[in-house]
């Protein structure tokens, strides 16, 4: 799911924090640092995605199997840590032209339904978890009466999806801004 937007995001790097194929003179080491950062990280949101994919297509053709739910969950949590991570890394506007960069729903699951589900705006503190259709896997699926409105869960494949279009609008604004 994340291929373009890691290729995008390693001709960012290259090209603008880079500066072309030689590193500036006056290279600003920690902000290449954690553009190498995001990169990988990207990769592994791509890694995610798929294998829980896969998981999932292989959920349909046998009954419950808890090892394959244990691996999907620990996975789907992982992408939201991990998309937090570079949510924090982008909006701290060490790398130009993409610290305007939000996604509301890896940052809603991570922080009101991982992180801080005890906190006064979210209260979502039944474990559950939900399978199946196009969205992908959700957190907290299962709700008590009166919390299904609570930062509902959008699925892992619909959060990967406005996660991997709102980074990439800003990284083809920057290269245009860039002419890179």
């Amino acid at each position: 799911m994340f291929t373009t937007t890691v290729r995008l995001f390693a001709e960012y790097l290259t090209h603008v924090i880079d500066g072309g194929s030689l590193p500036r003179p006056n290279h600003n080491q920690t902000q290449r640092d954690l553009a190498v950062e995001v990169l990988e990280r990207l990769r592994q949101l791509n890694f995610i995605v798929g294998r829980v994919q896969k998981l999932e297509h292989g959920r349909g053709l046998v009954s419950y199997n808890e090892e394959l739910d244990l691996e999907t969950r620990t996975l789907s949590e992982a992408f939201y840590y991990i998309g937090s991570r570079i949510r924090g890394i982008l909006n701290n506007g060490a790398l130009p032209g993409l610290a305007s960069f939000e996604c509301p729903g890896v940052r809603n699951v991570r922080n009101k339904l991982l992180e801080h589900p005890d906190g006064k705006d979210s209260g979502v503190l039944l474990q559950s978890f939900g399978y199946g259709g196009d969205s992908g896997p959700r957190i907290k699926a299962l709700r008590r009466v009166g919390q299904e409105n609570t930062f509902p869960d959008a699925g892992l494949y619909g959060n990967a999806r406005e996660f991997k279009e709102a980074l990439e609008h800003l990284l083809l604004r920057t290269r245009e801004n860039t002419g890179a």
